[in-house]
């Protein structure tokens, strides 16, 4: 019995953990769709480190909180992005440690070899916020 509660614990924290990665996730898509791609600036996000898993196609990262009334996950909002002209690149190093591929995400995600990134992070016209 103790495993049992020890597994369930365990499962609760991650999940717990997965949300508030959503969580800031949402809000950072949401700002960059809305407040930056929609006011006609280039703009891309970069994932990496556990966002790397909210793209996953295996795995719906629902949002919680004010941000769930419109009834949407992670993959609907950067696809909604993508399909206005936005970029999201994943960090190469953070997916193969994370065991995902390109094949892994979502339609229109790009793996984040260094001429892509490249092309963002020393383009003299870019910006950088961080979230």
């Amino acid at each position: 019995m103790k495993a049992s509660n020890s597994t369930s614990t365990a499962t609760e924290a991650i999940r717990i953990k997965k949300s508030w990665v959503a969580l800031a996730a949402a809000k950072a898509i949401m700002f960059a769709h809305e407040k930056s791609l929609r006011n006609g600036h280039k703009t891309a996000i970069w994932m990496n480190v556990r966002a790397v898993y909210l793209a996953d196609k295996k795995s719906s990262s629902h949002i919680y909180g004010l941000m769930a009334e419109k009834g949407t996950c992670i993959q609907d909002m950067s696809s909604a992005f993508m399909a206005d002209c936005g970029v999201v690149i994943m960090c190469q190093a953070c997916s193969a440690a994370a065991g995902l591929t390109e094949g892994d995400y979502i339609d229109g995600v790009q793996m984040g070899n260094f001429p892509i990134v490249e092309s963002w992070l020393f383009d003299p016209n870019v910006n950088t916020l961080s979230w």
